[in-house]
């Protein structure tokens, strides 16, 4: 369960505890350690390596809003990047939306909100923008939620969860529009593109979202990487899609995405050149 609170996530298992068990005897080692070591994630391994080390830290220091988000970032890529199954998939993005709400509730205006009951997207307006990546995980864990952790018409039953994420994105949005290269933009031509029309969605906005979020995005793999993936997948759209996936193979180190989710970003757009070529 993601909250403490009455809420419940989408297909969230009575009883399937998402807290991850850590070898009591194991260091805690000092976050500026597992800062550096996360830098260097190349593998599955040295991801699972990562998530144990930042799981003990986060045990022993619940309010480390840094740790928990970084360790809320590390699920996102377990879940989309290295499991295959739908219910390892909800359990890993589960466990990201829970310690993003964690990390968000060492804001205390909000802590208090949802301790006294209201849901994270109703209280959402006292975050700021020292909170902003652990909305973009909580409403990124949402997304991964609805994309690869349900199938058809599980969806269906679920599309106000949509509604929640574009809640929270739209108080991301009068913090800095802008930020991180357009995520919060392209988040919500996601949402957009992810709803039915008669239910609400709106691929017209999806569409100006999108271009908007492109507009920020120099430097950053996130959003060029994403157009190919769910927005390019016509096979009219070939050409345009084949130069989203070699732009981002090409772009080069620097600022941007943590550098697991560049390296990810980078092998996933040549796996997809790869496919293209079959």
């Amino acid at each position: 369960m993601v909250s403490c609170v009455s809420w419940k996530p989408p297909e969230a298992a009575p009883g399937d505890s998402s807290e991850q068990a850590v070898s009591p005897e194991r260091e805690v080692l000092p976050f500026s350690t597992l800062r550096r070591r996360a830098a260097t994630i190349e593998s599955e391994e040295a991801l699972r390596a990562s998530i144990e080390a930042h799981e003990g830290f986060v045990q022993a220091n619940p309010r480390h809003r840094d740790a928990l988000e970084s360790l809320a970032n590390q699920w996102l890529l377990m879940g989309t990047a290295y499991t295959r199954r739908r219910d390892e998939k909800r359990r890993a993005f589960l466990r990201a939306m829970s310690l993003s709400e964690q990390a968000m509730r060492t804001n205390p205006a909000f802590d208090q909100r949802v301790g006294s009951g209201e849901s994270p997207w109703e209280a959402c307006d006292s975050l700021g923008r020292e909170e902003m990546d652990a909305m973009l995980f909580w409403v990124t864990g949402v997304l991964y939620v609805f994309r690869e952790g349900m199938v058809f018409p599980q969806h269906i039953a679920h599309l106000d969860w949509l509604e929640r994420a574009d809640r929270m994105l739209e108080r991301m949005k009068t913090i800095d529009r802008t930020w991180n290269g357009g995520a919060v933009l392209f988040s919500q031509a996601i949402v957009y593109h992810s709803v039915p029309e008669s239910a609400g969605g709106d691929p017209e906005k999806a569409r100006l979202y999108l271009e908007e979020a492109l507009a920020y995005s120099e430097g950053w793999m996130l959003c060029r990487w994403g157009r190919a993936k769910y927005f390019l997948t016509d096979p009219k759209d070939a050409a345009a899609r084949r130069a989203e996936l070699q732009a981002v193979v090409a772009t080069p180190p620097g600022v941007g995405e943590a550098p697991y989710w560049r390296r990810f970003f980078r092998d996933d757009a040549r796996r997809m050149l790869d496919e293209m070529k079959l």
